[in-house]
């Protein structure tokens, strides 16, 4: 057994690698592209102005390949690399910490990103169609919506058509500039209806669609809203990643989706669904570049960026809340569930006793990841529950296995108390750890806990090693406090059975 002095030692040791990391961040500055000065003095792209480069964007249906030769195409320039990201915001903080040279982005989100002065947006001197503009726009935005829900995009196309038709111009240049706007949606609440259109936004294209903190808000958002309020239903938003946003929609998890393309002028438009007209467009796309080179971070800089900037310690305070959460829900079910299999492991009855003893077998065996794989992609697949439900559900399922095996083995009476007693011993308090643990798991199915986001957080910041750390620090500090409760000890006795 490991005493408590070794346990605090361990835990030390997390803190200080935690500070030691936060030293060699400092001085790491290997994994920081070359900066794209030279684009701030040029007032266009030209054919070597993002050679050797690395460029981001935000994921969309194409590999990063694809994008990399569409890019090289429309800009006329060779470029050295292409990295997507998850949303603009991610994009852009890579950006700002030098893990890419320049972004691409419609030329809405560009003038959105470029008027703080932190970046530069630079226009290609020669597009395919740059000639005798104005033009048509070359990518109209609008609603996707699912094959099978054409009587809804008929209404978004109706809806469309009598919103725009007269002050298209006004909505499409003024209103871009006006964006956020007042990010409480006082619509939301001034409406009782039982009946919620859902709405999948991904904070791809920043101003229309912005999303921070769990609050959304811009040119889209409004117009989605008033479309949902106009058809009679609440409009309810979903945050969902870029890369998979269509297969949410084609699942159901949403009834349509904000920001999309039209098929008239969108290649990528497949018959798997189906758009309404175009509201808003883009003339063109832009490269945006920092105005300034990357500084290097000292200590107290190395910090602030994985912990405070762009409201990281909100993000870890949340991700610690929900790892807590489904580590004490996950137990509190593993309890339930385990005291039925421990329940059926007693009976006399040799069907209900090897139904009981086979699904604890079962649930112990099975990785807890393929159990939260289960629920959260096949059972719960296409519903619109919580994530957080199949998460919980699946480690609970495990932990249960494991709580069953180790009861049925050491108490000999099957009497409430007994049970209750027996799930203060060191061994049980060991399974609890065991559940804290595979909450890092629960990332796949897009429950943001702790370990997603320090993840993140060291993918925005270029330290992923100080995030790690900072992981580590966590939950070696939270498997000192499981360890430090008191707890008993039982010594094995042969299994009762009961009448069942």
């Amino acid at each position: 057994m490991i005493s408590k002095r070794g346990k605090c030692i361990a835990t030390a040791f997390a803190i200080l690698l935690l500070f030691g990391t936060v030293l060699l961040g400092a001085a790491f500055t290997g994994g920081r592209t070359e900066d794209a000065a030279h684009l701030a003095k040029e007032s266009y792209i030209g054919s070597e102005s993002l050679k050797g480069l690395t460029v981001g964007g935000v994921s969309v249906s194409m590999s990063d390949d694809a994008v990399k030769l569409f890019l090289e195409g429309y800009f006329g320039t060779e470029i050295g690399d292409y990295r997507s990201f998850d949303s603009m915001e991610d994009a852009v903080e890579a950006l700002r910490n030098g893990r890419i040279s320049a972004i691409w982005a419609a030329d809405v989100t560009a003038d959105y990103l470029t008027e703080d002065g932190e970046f530069i947006s630079i226009s290609a001197e020669e597009t395919p169609g740059s000639t005798g503009w104005p033009k048509e726009d070359r990518f109209a935005f609008s609603f996707a919506f699912r094959k099978e829900d054409e009587a809804l995009r008929e209404k978004a196309d109706a809806f469309v058509e009598n919103s725009l038709a007269a002050k298209a111009k006004g909505t499409t240049e003024e209103g871009i500039r006006e964006a956020p706007g007042n990010p409480q949606r006082q619509w939301v609440r001034s409406f009782d209806r039982h009946d919620p259109l859902y709405i999948g936004l991904t904070g791809a294209v920043p101003p229309l669609e912005t999303i921070e903190e769990y609050v959304v808000y811009g040119i889209a958002v409004d117009f989605a809203a008033k479309f949902a309020l106009e058809i009679d239903k609440l409009p309810v938003f979903v945050a969902l990643p870029a890369k998979t946003a269509y297969a949410d929609l084609l699942a159901g998890k949403v009834d349509m989706l904000a920001v999309s393309a039209t098929g008239e002028n969108h290649s990528l438009t497949t018959p798997k669904y189906i758009t309404s007209k175009g509201y808003l467009g883009v003339k063109e796309y832009q490269i945006i570049a920092r105005r300034e080179p990357v500084k290097d971070m000292g200590i107290l800089a190395a910090i602030k960026e994985n912990l405070i900037a762009g409201g990281a310690y909100r993000e870890i305070l949340a991700a610690a809340k929900v790892t807590i959460q489904i580590t004490v829900l996950s137990w509190i079910l593993a309890a339930l569930f385990g005291y039925g299999l421990y329940f059926l492991c007693g009976c006399k009855n040799k069907v209900l006793r090897g139904m009981g003893s086979g699904i604890a077998y079962i649930f112990r065996s099975v990785p807890a990841l393929l159990l939260v794989l289960l629920l959260g992609a096949g059972l719960f697949g296409g519903s619109r529950a919580a994530t957080l439900i199949p998460a919980t559900f699946g480690i609970s399922l495990y932990g249960a296995g494991l709580l069953t095996e180790h009861l049925c083995g050491i108490s000999a009476d099957r009497g409430n108390r007994a049970f209750i007693r027996t799930l203060g011993t060191r061994a049980v308090r060991r399974i609890a750890v065991s559940i804290l643990q595979w909450t890092t798991v629960v990332g796949c199915l897009g429950v943001r806990d702790l370990s997603a986001v320090m993840q993140e957080i060291g993918n925005r910041t270029m330290y992923p090693l100080f995030a790690i750390a900072f992981a580590i620090a966590f939950y070696l500090v939270a498997t000192l406090v499981l360890d430090l409760l008191p707890a008993t000890d039982v010594a094995e006795n042969t299994v009762a059975r009961i009448d069942c």
